[in-house]
């Protein structure tokens, strides 16, 4: 609802209409160019707020400061403004959304093998075992199978993968303020941690139920710490995976252990 004013507004334009027709009041909207970050006092504000934060800043961090109700009071703000508006104030506050520069890296899952494998192989196989798997939905929540012909064991799915960890890992992309030097960085990425596991939907990471057992490796590699992960390392590992489910833990299940594409696993 409007308020009284916009009431007085409407019988005041009403009244000129009618003593002249051509007496139409003008619409400004979009018409001033004049930005609020370009207030001196709001923008030095959003900079103080901004490098209190330290230097992973947000264009969310203006979004939500302006949601105090004070700062709103103080710059005569009835409501905050949108992410979009901020991304741009970030701009003219100085800030560029960037990172290192970095060489281009190809997966390789547009090759035309790798395509011609995941249509005619894994999507085919994969359909034919979702009817045994369990299902869920949003929030863990298992949706029941009521189809008569559902099989009285289910099908798990355990999906492989690796993740290499850096002691130099840090992050690479921010707003950047114009006025930042260059600081130095640690050389090189430092030493590594690799680890490999198992992880499915129905059970989460391949464990025992009690935590005393656990498929997952980690592996230093390195001419002078554990060498290098081989095949034989993934081997060992899924024998570890298969003791777990089929001696201890999980036998009335089938299970399926699916490894990803790399060179490693294809020997």
């Amino acid at each position: 609802m409007k308020g009284p004013w916009h009431g007085r507004n409407l019988r005041a334009w009403a009244k000129h209409y009618i003593n002249d027709r051509t007496a139409l009041p003008t619409h400004r909207f979009g018409k001033s160019n004049i930005s609020r970050i370009h207030d001196e006092s709001l923008a030095a504000d959003i900079k103080t707020h901004l490098q209190s934060i330290g230097k992973y800043v947000r264009a969310q961090d203006i979004v939500d400061y302006l949601h105090d109700p004070e700062v709103q009071q103080r710059h005569g703000f009835r409501k905050s403004i949108s992410l979009a508006t901020a991304q741009r104030w970030m701009q003219e506050l100085g800030y560029r959304w960037g990172k290192e520069p970095k060489g281009q890296y190809l997966d390789g899952h547009e090759r035309e093998d790798v395509v011609t494998y995941r249509q005619q192989n894994f999507l085919p196989a994969w359909a034919a075992l979702q009817s045994c798997m369990r299902c869920w939905k949003e929030g863990n929540v298992l949706m029941e199978n009521v189809t008569s012909d559902a099989p009285e064991r289910r099908v798990v799915a355990w999906f492989h993968d690796e993740s290499t960890f850096y002691a130099n890992d840090r992050r690479k992309i921010r707003w950047v303020h114009q006025s930042e030097g260059a600081i130095p960085q640690p050389k090189g990425e430092g030493a590594s941690l690799m680890v490999a596991h198992f992880v499915s939907a129905d059970y989460g990471w391949l464990e025992s139920p009690d935590g005393t057992e656990s498929a997952r490796v980690l592996f230093k590699a390195g001419k002078q710490r554990d060498g290098y992960y081989t095949n034989d390392d993934i081997i060992k590992q899924t024998q570890k995976a298969m003791d777990i489910l089929k001696k201890w833990h999980y036998p009335d299940d089938d299970h399926i252990l699916i490894f990803d594409n790399a060179l490693i696993h294809l020997k």
